[in-house]
């Protein structure tokens, strides 16, 4: 003001000059007072110029809604300005944004400049910016133009350097002094004033400053102490301080910073015990540490809420026929019925405990007699059967079971009569008998052949012819033979005289076997020969079945080969590793090779690696601490301190850790930007005082080794 004033009054005088002079000296006067209007408007002009200044955060920042926070800045660029001026300066700096019309508006003051110890204030007014923010927060990467007073910002930086330059003047003038207080002793006996004048005691030397000291609370070389008890997981800290050359540091304790312990039962197996006959269901502690990484607190161990009962589970087990002993032997698996429901095997097909063995039981039943005409006999056949669960199976097949009987000639039954009409030939007046083979069984009679005529007076012959064709053959398939068909005739006038049909044979066929495929049954996990059925008849081969179940097959059983684990498409997590339900598939193979899948419940999961994502939430900054530093002048025989204090602030940096597949939020992690760095710098002096007279140093404050959550 007092320049822009001068200004003024110096116009104001010329004016009134030009009135008062002659007209050529005053066309003469008037050029000068022009030339110096030019250069009077030019330094206003320089007073009030603007400049663009380019600044960047010291570290990264959050900048806060309405109320403003102090941060520091380096200058990057500033036109005009020799960089020796900017070299080493911190920028102390506000800031804030609003709100307007769903933007994001940040507003941005220069209130300082700074050089070590040195600081000189600056009009906020004159040093502003405004600028849109898409997330409320500056990095270190950031630039931020501000348009100030070019006047006032080279001043305050001018004024820096030359309190640099005084404060190293001082310092060699305060050693030149005590060399002249030196000599000034030395010459008192050469000069009667000088003989009588007593020196001052010297000035003191400003004291060294008093060791810096630093406190700060880190997390650096403490572990994280996990309290099994609590549940829960405790980053522990520890307390670092630094006078001096001397650090020191406290023990680790528990900090602020905890995780809580979750169980996992997906990475450990059920704890099996056959001879108590339960399993126990485990797990393990883990928690989800800084980052989402998944960290096991503590090994598996059992969840005595958690027991099954293990119990014989007989679907897919065969009776095993022991026929040396005559006993069908029921098998079972163990198994038990987890917390879903699901069933675990613990032990394949073995001897039943709950089940007795049942005796295996001969028996006629289901099997045929055999007939062998050639030898006048029948043959019992037989099998064996056994009843379990109120349910009777037949075991083994068809075969003779030594029984035998006699074919005998029946002509009249019990009552006298015939069994067959006779034959009656009118031309030769003769009548021949008839009769049918009988067979007794048990005490029952049954036939077995039809009529037929008896040696008598007739000469008869038999032929196939008629009777060619196996298909109206007899085909027992219990015995594995075929019969034959026939018809008989005797001569009448030189021709044929047929007295039956195709009537069975005497000629037998046995059974040819091939196997022709499978009869499976995945229920019990066995599976029947089909075999084909075909005879050497003298037309050539004949098929009697392409595919028959012969009775009495057994049942062989399937072969395990492997167990495969198939994902259900149903996943859980812990922290950010993903956990995949699956279902244990046991593979069997078939006795015709192919496989069969069987779906045995819940299988072990399937852990699958980080699918965590991070973001970056933005930044807070936060009071951690305070510094102060003394500076000390010293005047003859005083001395003058100057005592600067400082907040020590430090940027907090939120990263939200979500599942990538659900977006759920994992964790929340605050981690610090960067070291403390100071703010809002204040002063004050004090006479007669020295710096060792004041304590200063550094103090952290407690709770903030790691930061705050927000």
């Amino acid at each position: 003001m007092a320049r822009h004033y001068i200004s003024f009054m110096f116009f104001v005088i010329a004016g009134l000059m030009i009135f008062v002079m002659p007209v050529s000296s005053q066309t003469q006067r008037a050029k000068t007072v022009d030339t110096q209007a030019g250069e009077i408007g030019e330094a206003v002009q320089e007073h009030t110029k603007k400049i663009d200044i380019d600044l960047r955060p010291n570290a990264p920042i959050e900048i806060p809604e309405e109320d403003p926070v102090m941060f520091e800045m380096n200058f990057e660029k500033v036109p005009h300005i020799p960089s020796h001026l900017t070299r080493g300066v911190t920028v102390d700096a506000y800031s804030r944004f609003v709100q307007v019309d769903d933007k994001k508006v940040a507003q941005l003051v220069m209130s300082g400049v700074r050089k070590g110890e040195k600081a000189e204030t600056l009009t906020t007014d004159n040093f502003y910016a405004q600028f849109e923010l898409s997330n409320p927060a500056l990095s270190s990467a950031e630039k931020v133009t501000v348009e100030g007073d070019h006047y006032e910002l080279l001043e305050a930086l001018k004024r820096l350097v030359v309190k640099e330059e005084e404060g190293e003047t001082e310092e060699k003038q305060e050693a030149a002094g005590d060399d002249e207080q030196a000599v000034v002793g030395s010459n008192s006996g050469s000069n009667d004033d000088a003989a009588g004048y007593q020196s001052p005691d010297p000035i003191k030397k400003s004291p060294a400053e008093a060791p810096s000291i630093s406190v700060e609370v880190v997390t650096d070389g403490c572990p994280i102490r996990v309290d099994i008890g609590q549940l829960v997981a405790v980053q522990q800290s520890k307390v670092v301080t630094v006078e001096g050359s001397d650090r020191t540091e406290t023990l680790c304790e528990d900090g602020n910073a905890r995780y809580p312990l979750e169980r996992s039962y997906a990475s450990c197996p059920d704890r099996v015990d056959l001879n108590a006959r339960t399993a126990t269901a485990q797990f393990e502690l883990y928690y989800t540490g800084p980052g989402g990484g998944r960290v096991t607190a503590q090994d598996c161990v059992d969840d005595e809420d958690k027991t099954y009962e293990i119990v014989e589970l007989h679907d897919g087990c065969p009776v095993f026929l022991d026929y040396a002993s005559l006993l069908a032997v029921p098998q079972a698996t163990l198994g038990y019925a987890d917390d879903v429901n699901a069933t675990v095997e613990v032990r394949g097909c073995a001897a039943s405990e709950t089940k007795q063995a049942v005796p295996l039981v001969p028996t006629t039943d289901g099997c045929a007699v055999r007939h062998a005409f050639d030898e006048e006999l029948s043959y019992q056949q037989g099998h064996h059967q056994y009843t379990l669960d109120g349910v009777t199976w037949d075991a083994g097949s068809c075969i003779d079971n030594g029984d035998t009987f006699s074919h005998v000639k029946t002509f009249v039954d019990e009552g006298g009569r015939r069994v067959c009409e006779p034959i009656v030939d009118d031309v030769s007046q003769t009548v021949t008998e008839q009769y049918r083979l009988q067979i007794t069984v048990e005490g029952v009679d049954s036939y077995i052949t039809e009529c037929r005529p008896a040696a008598g007076n007739l000469l008869l012959s038999s032929t196939t012819d008629g009777c060619e064709d196996p298909a109206t053959w007899d085909h027992d398939l219990t015995s594995g033979i075929s019969y034959n068909k026939i018809r008989e005739y005797y001569m009448r006038n030189g021709e044929r005289e047929y007295i039956n049909e195709c009537i069975t044979g005497t000629r037998t066929y046995t059974h040819n076997i091939e196997l022709a495929g499978w009869l499976t049954d995945d229920g019990s996990l066995t599976a029947q020969r089909l075999h084909k059925v075909s005879i050497n008849a003298p037309s050539g081969t004949y098929v009697i079945s392409e595919s028959e179940l012969l009775s009495g097959a057994p049942a062989e059983p399937y072969s395990r080969d492997r167990v495969k684990l198939e994902l259900t498409g149903v996943s859980t997590y812990e922290g950010c590793a993903a956990i995949r339900a699956t279902r244990s598939i046991a593979v069997y193979s078939r006795p015709d090779n192919s496989e069969y899948l069987k779906d045995e419940g819940v299988g072990t999961p399937v852990r699958e690696g980080n699918i965590c994502q991070e973001t970056n939430a933005g930044y807070k900054t936060y009071k951690v601490g305070e510094e102060s530093t003394c500076s000390q002048q010293n005047h003859n025989d005083t001395s003058t301190i100057t005592i600067f204090r400082y907040d020590l602030v430090r940027v907090a940096s939120k990263v939200v850790v979500t599942n990538g597949e659900t977006n759920a939020v994992v964790s929340t992690n605050y981690t610090w930007a960067g070291s403390a760095n100071r703010s809002g710098a204040t002063s004050s002096s004090e006479t007669d005082k020295t710096c060792s007279d004041v304590s200063t140093g550094t103090q952290m404050y407690s709770g903030f080794a790691t930061p705050p959550a927000w």
